[in-house]
C-alpha cells in the first residue's frame, strides 16, 4: 500500500474548532482501536491501531502500535499515544482478556478527554480482517505512515493468507468489524 512517509498530525484552531490535518489534506474521522492481548514476548501482540480519514474517504493508517508488559504500563502507553495523537476515543475489543481493560484504561485515560469504548467482537476474524482492508486496498483509498510501513502490520498484510490457522495477525485488525 502506498506510504505516507513522515506525516504528523497537524492540529490548528479555526472558528473555535480543532482542525486536524496531514499536510493539506484535512482529516474528518479518527478511530482508535485496542485489540488486547497479554503483551508477553511470544505471545499474541497487544496491537492500538490508529486509522484517519479524510473528507474524501481515504483512510490513512497512522499507528500500529504494539504494546508490552501488564495491563497497566500498556494503558499507560495508550494515554502517551492519546496525548500525541489527541485522540478523542478508544475502541477497545473486550474478548477474552480484554474484559477488564476497559476499566484500567478509563482510568489512565482520567483528565485527557479520550472517552473509551467497549467493543465485543464477533464472527470469523478472517472475514473482519477481509471487511477492513480489502476494499480500501482494491480501491486505492488505503495509506500507511512509514511507521506502519516498517513494521510488523506491513509483514503481517504482505504474508496473511484468509483461511490459514495460526499465523500473526494481530496487528490487522483495525477497526473492530
Amino acid at each position: 500500500f502506498p506510504v505516507t512517509i513522515g506525516s504528523e498530525i497537524d492540529y490548528t484552531e479555526r472558528n473555535g474548532s480543532l482542525v486536524a490535518a496531514l499536510g493539506n489534506t484535512r482529516i474528518s474521522y479518527v478511530r482508535a482501536y485496542w485489540d488486547v492481548a497479554q503483551g508477553k514476548i511470544d505471545g499474541d501482540a497487544s496491537v492500538l491501531s490508529v486509522v484517519l480519514q479524510d473528507d474524501a474517504g481515504h483512510l490513512y493508517w497512522h499507528e500500529a502500535a504494539g504494546l508490552v508488559g501488564g495491563i497497566e504500563e500498556q494503558c499507560a502507553e495508550i494515554r502517551r499515544i492519546v496525548d500525541r495523537l489527541h485522540l478523542p476515543n478508544v475502541t477497545v475489543e473486550t474478548n477474552g482478556v480484554g474484559a477488564f481493560a476497559p476499566a484500567f484504561l478509563r482510568k489512565a485515560l482520567a483528565g485527557s478527554g479520550c472517552s473509551v469504548t467497549e467493543h465485543k467482537a464477533t464472527g470469523n476474524k478472517d472475514e473482519r480482517i477481509l471487511s477492513a482492508f480489502e476494499t480500501p486496498l482494491s480501491g486505492g483509498i488505503l495509506w500507511a505512515h512509514a511507521r506502519v510501513a516498517e513494521g510488523p502490520a506491513f509483514l503481517q498484510m504482505r504474508d496473511w493468507i484468509p483461511g490459514v490457522k495460526n499465523q500473526p495477525d494481530n496487528y490487522l485488525i483495525v477497526t473492530g468489524k
